[in-house]
């Protein structure tokens, strides 16, 4: 009996495997089966192979691996071409203030007038001063660089007593006189 019963076993294998012979290969996948019965509504619906438009898009192909290539620029938003467009400007300190003293030259300049942010430091300042010159430019977070200039000062100074005091909304630069003498202007006269 156990010979008929295995027998049987076989027989019905052997049909099994004609029958799955003669299946397509969607016929034997149990995805394709469950969409094709089911639908929208099948479990394996979301793995369903899709036609995507992509429009305008660039298509990339490969396996995803970069291989040291260059990115390839895909958009550039309209905020970022201002910022990228905008560069950095020198401007001239023209609004400023003196004072002349006994043996010091005082001279003031307003920063309301020419920045915005107020957050200066050692970092953003340049400060030169030569005998008969002076440079002073200020650098603003945008690389923006305002810049005092006196080519040709008045009368000499001594450039290792010079300095600048930094306050809240002004900048006071202290010039120190080679001889105290009266000074009638900030520049000499060309």
């Amino acid at each position: 009996m156990d010979e008929d019963h295995n027998s049987e076993e076989d027989i019905d294998l052997q049909v099994e495997r004609k029958d799955e012979e003669n299946l397509t290969e969607e016929q034997k996948s149990a995805l394709h089966k469950s969409i094709k019965e089911y639908g929208q509504y099948s479990y394996y619906y979301a793995h369903k192979p899709k036609e995507f438009d992509i429009g305008k898009g660039k298509r990339f192909e490969g396996s995803g691996i970069i291989h040291g290539e260059s990115p390839a620029l895909v958009h550039i938003e309209e905020s970022s071409k201002i910022n990228v467009e905008k560069k950095p400007q020198n401007k001239r300190i023209t609004k400023y203030s003196w004072n002349d003293e006994k043996a010091k030259v005082k001279i003031y300049i307003d920063l309301e007038d020419i920045l915005e942010s107020k957050d200066i430091t050692e970092n953003n300042i340049d400060f030169k001063v030569e005998e008969t010159s002076l440079a002073f430019s200020i650098i603003d977070h945008d690389s923006n660089i305002f810049l005092f200039e006196v080519k040709k000062l008045y009368d000499k100074v001594e450039p290792e007593k010079c300095k600048y005091i930094i306050s809240k909304d002004k900048i006071k630069i202290i010039l120190h006189k080679w001889i105290e003498t009266k000074w009638k202007e900030l520049a000499a006269k060309k």
